[in-house]
């Protein structure tokens, strides 16, 4: 039995390998537990609540210069209860207390820098504060002791200001009903598309920003209707975005990943976290990419990212782990970087070769020192030329190894790893990659084995963990589910993703069409709901893309009527803000244009379903019929049947299928 006190650290018997990075400060932290608040309102002084994540650099930034500093620490506990909160661990938290943070007009981020009134209601906040003034913020010890001046001497406006920002969040949770006579309709879709294609960097890809963040949702988004209206335009924005970043110093070089994102506009410099999700997700939109483009970089980037996946985050029993830090020996990006000397000393006569390919220079391009990169030529050079810098890359790799590496974070995280088996299910298809597959299922096996008889989910896959799912854990193992039901027609796919579905509308259900991210059993001061993309995709949002596929697998209509409604329900946030929506609008767009392939297969004989695959397929239905006969088909054949609006005979054949898939793909 833990006991709190404020008098200790209380961090050493947490999960978190975050907590667990926080549990030698002098500061007196607690978990988030009742206890801290108990204490709090005992004593009448506030809450400082911390928020962060374990690869977050500027969070070991300020954890290093402030909750390392003895005296720092001394003012946080003699000022205030301390409460350290792992934001994967706790999205809920999270989520309420960094829409606080927006709702006072201050830009998001972490780590995330709270102060409470005891019964934790949001008054005041920021995200990173220095030790010192500087970066044109105050400092942290001066913001410590103002504010708990002010929560003594003025707390009748502490109190105004808390009831103020508890109201403007809670709407969050009880927002208006919509007009349902205003249908959400291809006229907004429109609209809202021409908005996010306004913002396009034509130079560099991605959208117009000083930082370049992969933006998976929007990426997908413009590479479907690119495809399906043939914009060359489009098409050319596409190829430009994905091979910066194939080529940027976003991704590494030498092992494969991405990073999180870059601080500059042309991909060069990443923040070095890496993040499962992300690259999840990267996996995802080059597999589809290849099914149109065939190109062979695109290809390249999986099967490397897909290796360092299975090679540096994947838990031997099974299971993705959450990402790897920016930092090592507390320096960013020391693990990654090179100056110019050792690599002289490691490649010799080929450092000349390597050093024109991957932009080295005496000055570097960061901090003095190298990000490896191909930027100045983002297309592939001769293959005699790209077998000499793999086998240069794999000799610098082996030394790189030598390096203390920075920290996993090792949680396994349900939503998460749901995007994982979703994307290396769906590659697998792409590249005839079996193993992958086999890992996907792997991954699903582990999940569905923590789970309870009654198909309740754990957030995090751990003897130990207490938490109970999230709305995002079912959405994107239903999603997942989908997937794997969709290329091995096993029932059991199918029958968990109903049943997941069953528990959000029993447990997660919001009145106007969408669900809370909490269960009905929350006991945060609101209950926490959102439709905005994030770093994945919104949950809302895949659950929208879950139930139209349920619709036309099952053809019941209690799916296609709840996905409308979910859509609908959010028009006005859609409408308004399209670039934190392009998943809703991604999954409009499969809702109104979806190409279903209906097949009938004989005698276990997949090879037309596998090889269907090759097509682009992100806004494909796979369904399935058995031994239904065909009056054109040999009754030994499998066939598939071509739906959009209308539907083509059965087709027993490779070309033909691919040939009727293209040709319904494209829409004047």
């Amino acid at each position: 039995m833990n006991q709190f006190s404020k008098n200790k650290n209380n961090l050493t018997n947490t999960l978190s390998p975050y907590l667990k990075q926080h549990s030698n400060n002098p500061v007196n932290w607690f978990p988030w537990v009742d206890e801290a608040f108990n204490i709090a309102q005992k004593d009448d002084i506030p809450i400082l609540l911390s928020i962060g994540y374990s690869s977050c650099h500027w969070c070991h930034v300020m954890a290093h210069e402030s909750f390392e500093n003895h005296e720092i620490a001394d003012l946080m506990n003699n000022l205030y209860v301390n409460i350290k909160v792992d934001r994967e661990e706790r999205p809920d938290i999270d989520n309420i207390y960094m829409s606080a943070l927006h709702s006072i007009g201050e830009q998001g981020g972490w780590p995330l820098t709270m102060f409470l009134t005891p019964t934790g209601e949001p008054f005041w906040g920021g995200t990173y504060f220095p030790p010192v003034p500087k970066y044109g913020r105050p400092s942290f010890p001066s913001i410590l002791k103002e504010i708990s001046r002010i929560y003594c001497d003025e707390k009748d406006k502490v109190l105004s200001n808390a009831n103020a920002i508890k109201e403007h969040i809670s709407l969050l949770e009880f927002k208006k009903e919509q007009n349902t006579e205003n249908k959400f309709n291809i006229n907004h879709f429109i609209k809202a598309f021409e908005s996010i294609t306004k913002q396009l960097d034509y130079e560099y890809g991605g959208l117009h920003s000083s930082q370049k963040f992969p933006n998976v949702e929007i990426i997908k988004l413009i590479q479907n209707n690119a495809i399906s209206t043939n914009n060359k335009k489009l098409l050319s924005f596409i190829d430009l975005t994905l091979k910066n970043m194939c080529q940027g110093g976003i991704y590494d070089h030498l092992e494969g990943g991405f990073s999180r994102y870059t601080v500059d506009q042309k991909w060069l410099i990443p923040h070095f976290e890496k993040m499962l999700y992300d690259n999840s997700q990267i996996i995802e939109v080059l597999s589809y990419a290849c099914q149109y483009n065939k190109n062979h970089l695109y290809k390249e980037r999986v099967y490397q990212t897909i290796d360092w996946l299975l090679n540096n985050l994947y838990n031997k029993n099974g299971g993705f782990f959450s990402s790897i830090d920016a930092d090592s020996e507390n320096i960013e990006g020391k693990y990654y970087v090179w100056n110019t000397s050792e690599l002289k000393n490691i490649l010799g006569n080929e450092y000349t070769l390597f050093q024109e390919i991957y932009n080295v220079s005496e000055k570097g391009n960061w901090e003095g020192l190298n990000i490896l990169n191909r930027l100045d030529e983002i297309n592939l050079i001769s293959e005699e030329t790209e077998v000499k810098i793999k086998k240069i890359r794999e000799r610098l790799l082996q030394v790189r190894k030598k390096r203390i590496k920075p920290q996993i974070d090792d949680k396994i995280l349900v939503d998460w790893n749901g995007i994982t088996i979703n994307s290396l299910a769906i590659a697998s298809m792409v590249f005839k990659e079996k193993s992958w597959l086999e890992v996907a299922e792997k991954t699903y096996d582990l999940v569905t084995k923590n789970m309870s008889d009654s198909f309740h989910l754990k957030h995090i896959l751990s003897e130990d963990a207490t938490y109970n799912a999230f709305a995002s854990d079912y959405g994107h193992m239903c999603n997942a589910a989908i997937t794997l039901y969709e290329i091995t027609n096993e029932i059991k796919y199918l029958k968990n993703a109903k049943e997941w579905i069953k528990i959000l509308n029993d447990e997660f259900i919001h009145k106007n069409g969408g669900y809370y991210l909490s269960s009905k059993n929350n006991d945060l001061i609101i209950r926490p709901y959102t439709e905005n993309d994030e770093a994945i995709p919104n949950y809302n949002s895949t659950i929208v893309r879950v139930m139209i596929k349920l619709y036309y697998i099952t053809k019941d209509n209690f799916y296609l009527e709840k996905s409308r409604k979910i859509v609908q329900s959010n028009i006005e946030n859609i409408t308004k803000n399209p670039f934190y929506h392009a998943s809703f609008l991604n999954n409009f767009n499969l809702l109104e244009n979806n190409i279903t392939l209906t097949f009938n297969i004989i005698n276990a004989k997949r090879e037309l379903l596998n090889n269907s695959w090759a097509n682009y397929s992100f806004n494909t239905i796979r369904i399935f019929e058995e031994n239904v006969p065909a009056i054109n088909i040999e009754n030994a054949k499998t066939y598939a049947i071509v739906c959009n609006n209308n539907c083509s005979l059965p087709i027993d054949n490779d070309t033909s299928l691919e040939n009727e898939i293209k040709r319904r793909i494209l829409r004047n």
